[in-house]
């Protein structure tokens, strides 16, 4: 998904933007052995570069005119367009557009790295602005249901499937690593946490595993 969308983007379009969500997860995690528990998902999001209204315009026609379209007939936020019939999700980091925005987009955005992605280079989020997103995508749409959530979900995937993620985040900017700790410390008392990380590992010590860069994390 992420290599055909990144195709059709264009070079120029391509350099701008940056790769985020549960369709990344695979890329940042570095042990294989947690691959499996990647969420499924049926989108592409992706930050984009917009202030204001006439440039989120000027945007919608580029792609469009890269071959992304609408789909008539079906209710779809704002920030969302198609190719063929993969939905993708264009988020600006100006809250102003689409009335919501999340407060690492742009930091996230500028931070983003380059990664091969089969013979397709992209640009990819962080594993600590990843993180950092997610955490505040919980805040805003996770309503406290931490079982639930498929932010918390690809959260604790992370946390399994990538061990270098508490030396990044112990090196990230002061305050994107004092929200994590704080949200994550959060999460830590929450009793609905242990739902989630025994649907996400049945094995004992993977959840030990979890729960240690979780408690390091906020050390």
């Amino acid at each position: 998904m992420i290599e055909k969308v990144a195709r059709a983007l264009g070079s120029e379009l391509r350099s701008k933007v940056a790769f985020i969500g549960g369709s990344t997860t695979g890329l940042q995690l570095t042990d294989p052995l947690a691959m499996h528990n990647i969420r499924h998902t049926k989108d592409v999001d992706l930050i984009v570069p917009v202030i204001g209204r006439v440039d989120w315009q000027l945007l919608q026609e580029k792609l469009r005119a890269q071959g992304f379209h609408d789909k008539l007939h079906e209710q779809t936020p704002v920030c969302a367009l198609f190719l063929g019939d993969l939905r993708v999700d264009f988020m600006p980091y100006d809250a102003e557009i689409l009335g919501f925005s999340n407060q690492w987009y742009e930091r996230a955005l500028a931070a983003a790295q380059p990664v091969l992605v089969g013979e397709t280079e992209i640009r990819l989020v962080t594993p600590e602005y990843f993180l950092a997103t997610k955490l505040d995508a919980y805040k805003g749409r996770g309503n406290g249901d931490v079982w639930s959530s498929t932010d918390i979900e690809d959260v604790i995937t992370l946390f399994q499937g990538r061990a270098e993620l508490v030396q990044e985040v112990a090196d990230a900017p002061e305050d994107v690593r004092d929200f994590i700790r704080a949200e994550i410390g959060a999460l830590l008392a929450c009793d609905g946490l242990q739902y989630a990380v025994e649907s996400a590992a049945s094995d004992r010590a993977v959840r030990d595993l979890i729960y240690s860069r979780m408690e390091k994390v906020v050390e």
